[in-house]
């Protein structure tokens, strides 16, 4: 038996001087409030430890919700500027559609003017 790491010898020698203390008529109550109170412990420390238990549970979860909304928004501005840089790159600027008229300009004039 090893109760709060006391041995069986230690919790004796505890128990005898306990009953030359306080008396045999009174070591029973004192032992039963005793009893008493470590159960009352053991169940505050139960009911704390559930709380704590769901308090984490409902932080992880928010910080996950959290963290999904982020990545989500994190793609929605990768795909627009994906979008952004497609269209860029498809739609033949003003410089190049001028140099692409002028060229296909003096292909169609070719040699008469030399």
């Amino acid at each position: 038996m090893n109760f709060f790491n006391i041995g069986t010898a230690e919790l004796l020698l505890i128990f005898a001087i306990a009953l030359i203390v306080v008396g045999p008529r009174r070591l029973p109550e004192i032992a039963r409030d005793f009893g008493k109170i470590l159960n009352d412990l053991r169940k505050m420390s139960q009911e704390f430890t559930k709380d704590l238990t769901l308090e984490l549970d409902a932080s992880s979860e928010e910080s996950e919700t959290d963290d999904i909304a982020d990545q989500n928004a994190s793609e929605k501005a990768v795909q627009e500027a994906t979008t952004d840089l497609t269209r860029e790159l498809n739609a033949p600027s003003e410089e190049n559609e001028r140099s692409m008229t002028n060229d296909h300009l003096t292909k169609d004039q070719g040699p008469s003017d030399q």
